[in-house]
């Protein structure tokens, strides 16, 4: 029981039609100006910032580190210790 499938647009299975090419045209225009406005808004927005938003000065790899407690730094009993810190 196969059905046999026909082309929508008449025997040839083409359109008949050409496309229309003033609309392309202005598709293409408008899709071309928003483009260059949204690259026109994006440097002046960057250039506000890199004015307004300083970064200051570059950040040190070692500014963040840990500060040891001072001395002595040993647990004479350490789990006695965690024993006790589980238990509070």
């Amino acid at each position: 029981m196969a059905t046999e499938r026909h082309p929508k647009h008449g025997e040839e299975g083409y359109e008949h039609a050409d496309a229309n090419v003033r609309s392309l045209y202005q598709f293409g225009a408008v899709l071309a100006i928003l483009i260059i406005a949204v690259m026109w808004a994006m440097v002046h927005t960057y250039n506000f910032f890199a004015k307004h938003e300083s970064l200051g000065p570059p950040a040190s790899p070692f500014e963040n580190q840990r500060e040891l407690p001072p001395q002595p730094r040993l647990q004479p009993h350490p789990a006695t210790d965690l024993r006790h810190y589980c238990e509070i």
